[in-house]
């Protein structure tokens, strides 16, 4: 008998083992347990994180575009006055945002 409409069944359904293995759930665990170094080396353009990073999306770590990308994009965010009261949660979410659009435009490459 279901007592909440369905909803711990629609719950228990994303929330499965095969969801928490998913390449996606990979790229923002690694960019929450290394973000502070993904930023440092995206801001320089080169670093074994941010190589791996790319790696993960799918994206060759020499693709110039895609690091070009992250760069502007790491600026841009860190360059709003509200950056250094953001929570942790929201710049590595906001890194995994841009890594994403940098894998988009690296496979349309």
């Amino acid at each position: 008998m279901i007592w909440d409409s369905g909803t711990t069944a629609v719950t228990s359904a994303t929330i499965s083992p095969e969801t928490c293995e998913s390449a996606e759930v990979k790229v923002a665990q690694f960019i929450d347990e290394t973000y502070d170094q993904l930023a440092m080396e995206a801001a320089m353009g080169e670093g074994q994180h941010l190589n791996a990073a790319l790696g993960l999306v799918g994206c060759d770590a020499s693709n110039a575009a895609s690091i070009a990308q992250l760069r502007n994009d790491l600026s841009t965010v860190s360059a709003d006055a509200s950056y250094s009261s953001m929570s942790h949660d929201d710049k590595a979410y906001r890194f995994y945002n841009s890594l994403n659009q940098a894998a988009t435009n690296c496979s349309a490459s």
